[in-house]
């Protein structure tokens, strides 16, 4: 027979058994099982062995049918209490965020990733209900506010059977609990479900600014076409040759590894072309090849004119004409 942490006591409440006393007459018994109804008896006694409780007679109980009852029954009360008594019930989401130490001098904010937020659910619902039809689902647990906003969540406890596909793809949003063990119904307990206890489904996480604390960028490294500095270095330098620059680029390193100057350097010239920055630059013309001889201050090949030099060139070139696929933009004088 299995012997289980958790059983119902008699006022219907979750009985953990490694809080009760040795004394068997301080325990709020009789215990009912969560999975099969049944009386169970709490073992508390004994140096060497777990506190649980173990079924009075032999019967029938699927330890699946007990986890699911006792997750549901567990974040109901949970929740209830919660709301009973103005305590937040915490999930935890996560968030693309942004920096913008240094928005002022580049124009957009820096790249923070993804960071983590908590969130208080009772804040939104503030009620709750078990089995209850929303539509054409029944989910587990239903979450709801009882002014009409917000919409609802539904909560499933994940035992052996995860998410149909119907739900999934519902646009619902739905938080599935992995329950594989008494460990699991812990964390409920703990009034905050976190990235490893199960999914958040459609909740669309706005957003985050990073405070001065979590930003990171300013000591980042940076590659632009000098060796890769600071993030700092490079907004100093930015302010200081302010007037002499029509398009400024950076390029995050952090993930990757960083492309070659040139290739970047090229990047940039088409990207600042479809932003629209006037200019005029070999790589942006229809006779523009490479030079294979790879010489580093001369990367052009001029079909058109059988000679190699660098994409400025086209400042000052006659037979500067643009790629077929940028003709919507205007012939400029400007370099880059």
């Amino acid at each position: 027979m299995p012997t289980y942490r958790y059983a119902f006591d008699a006022e219907g409440h979750i009985a953990d058994a490694l809080e009760l006393p040795a004394d068997h007459a301080l325990h709020n018994g009789p215990f009912a099982c969560a999975g099969c109804g049944n009386q169970v008896i709490a073992k508390t006694k004994g140096e060497h062995r777990v506190k649980h409780f173990a079924h009075k007679a032999r019967v029938e109980c699927n330890e699946e049918t007990y986890l699911h009852r006792l997750a549901k029954r567990t974040f109901r009360e949970v929740y209830t209490d919660c709301l009973d008594h103005g305590e937040p019930f915490l999930i935890e989401l996560r968030h693309r965020a942004t920096c913008d130490r240094h928005a002022d001098v580049f124009a957009t904010p820096c790249d923070g990733g993804t960071v983590w937020r908590d969130h208080d659910l009772t804040r939104y619902y503030d009620g709750i209900k078990e089995e209850q039809r929303d539509g054409e689902f029944i989910p587990d647990l239903l979450l709801y506010n009882t002014t009409g906003k917000n919409g609802t969540v539904y909560i499933e406890m994940a035992v052996t059977h995860e998410l149909s596909e119907k739900k999934w793809e519902s646009g619902q949003r739905i938080i599935e609990l992995k329950i594989k063990h008494a460990g699991d119904i812990a964390h409920i307990r703990e009034k905050r479900l976190g990235r490893g206890d199960g999914l958040f489904l459609n909740f669309a996480a706005k957003p985050v600014t990073l405070t001065a604390a979590e930003c990171d960028c300013a000591a980042r490294r940076y590659c632009c076409l000098m060796p890769h500095i600071t993030l700092d270095t490079l907004a100093g330098d930015r302010l200081q040759r302010g007037d002499h620059l029509t398009y400024v680029r950076v390029h995050d390193s952090r993930y990757a590894y960083p492309p070659e100057p040139g290739d970047l350097f090229r990047q940039m010239v088409e990207d600042a072309h479809k932003e629209g920055v006037r200019l005029k630059n070999c790589y942006l013309c229809r006779y523009q090849g490479d030079n294979w001889l790879r010489e580093r201050r001369k990367p052009i090949y001029c079909k058109l004119r059988k000679m190699t030099g660098n994409s400025n060139e086209a400042v000052s070139c006659p037979k500067f004409w643009p790629r077929d696929d940028l003709l919507t933009s205007p012939r400029t004088d400007s370099g880059i």
